[in-house]
C-alpha cells in the first residue's frame, strides 16, 4: 500500500481556522473598544453641558464645573462656551491603552433652558 500523501492537511486547515477567529476576535474587541470610547465620551459631554448649563446661575463657574464633571466621567473639556444660559462644550475621551494608535474622540454637547 501506498503513503497517503495528505496526511497532516487536517491540522493545517485546523491552525487555519484558529488564525480566522483570532483575528475575527482582534477585530471585534477593537470595534467594541471604539464604540465603548465613544459613548464614554458622548456621556462626559452631555453631564458637563448640563452641568455648565445648571451652574450659569449658581455660585461656581459654569466652566470649571463642566471641567470637573467631563474629568470625572474620564474625558477632558477642550472648550467651553456659553451664550446666556445655554453652553456648549466639547470634550475628548482617550482610546483604551492598546488603540492609542487610534487617537482620542471629540464630542460637542449644548444644553440649556427648554424655552430658548
Amino acid at each position: 500500500m501506498r503513503p497517503r500523501r495528505d496526511a497532516g492537511a487536517a491540522t493545517v486547515l485546523v491552525l487555519a481556522a484558529i488564525c480566522v477567529l483570532v483575528l475575527a476576535t482582534a477585530v471585534v474587541t477593537g470595534l467594541a473598544g471604539a464604540v465603548s470610547t465613544r459613548h464614554r465620551a458622548a456621556l462626559a459631554a452631555d453631564a458637563a453641558a448640563l452641568a455648565a448649563a445648571a451652574a450659569v446661575s449658581g455660585p461656581l463657574a459654569p466652566c470649571e464645573t463642566a471641567r470637573s464633571l467631563a474629568a470625572a466621567n474620564g474625558a477632558e473639556l477642550v472648550r467651553c462656551r456659553l451664550d446666556g444660559p445655554v453652553a456648549d462644550v466639547t470634550v475628548a475621551a482617550p482610546p483604551p491603552w492598546w488603540g492609542a494608535w487610534l487617537g482620542g474622540i471629540r464630542l460637542n454637547a449644548r444644553a440649556g433652558p427648554a424655552d430658548i
